[in-house]
């Protein structure tokens, strides 16, 4: 049974989304995360972030034959790992504030590419 390139892409990507909640596995009490994890929006994103790493995998891929399933799970896997770090330098600004934390906050695209 052949597998598609885009089926590890996606499970690539579903790996980076596993890890990044088991590492904020000790803070999962706080409200944010709280807000994020019954966030609607921030699911469908990390869905359609899924599905588009397992397209853009198959895209990136084809052509080259016989692509190692490794290789299209390390694409799916940094492929959201790049709109990221992307986005969060868009959505930073200015550096350091003074004043109240905003840390107990939930806002989802400073949140989400933060």
């Amino acid at each position: 049974m052949d597998i598609p390139v885009e089926i590890y892409g996606a499970f690539g990507a579903s790996l980076q989304e596993i890890l990044f909640w088991y590492g904020k596995r000790q803070k999962l009490t706080s409200q944010k995360y709280q807000s994020m994890l019954r966030s609607l929006p921030y699911w469908v994103s990390v869905a359609v972030f899924i599905i588009s790493a397992g397209i853009i995998t198959g895209i990136w891929l084809s052509g080259n034959g016989a692509a190692s399933s490794r290789i299209a799970i390390w694409i799916g896997y940094t492929f959201p790992l790049i709109l990221k770090q992307a986005g969060g330098t868009i959505t930073r600004s200015g550096g350091r504030k003074l004043g109240v934390s905003r840390e107990a906050t939930f806002s989802f695209w400073k949140d989400y590419f933060d």
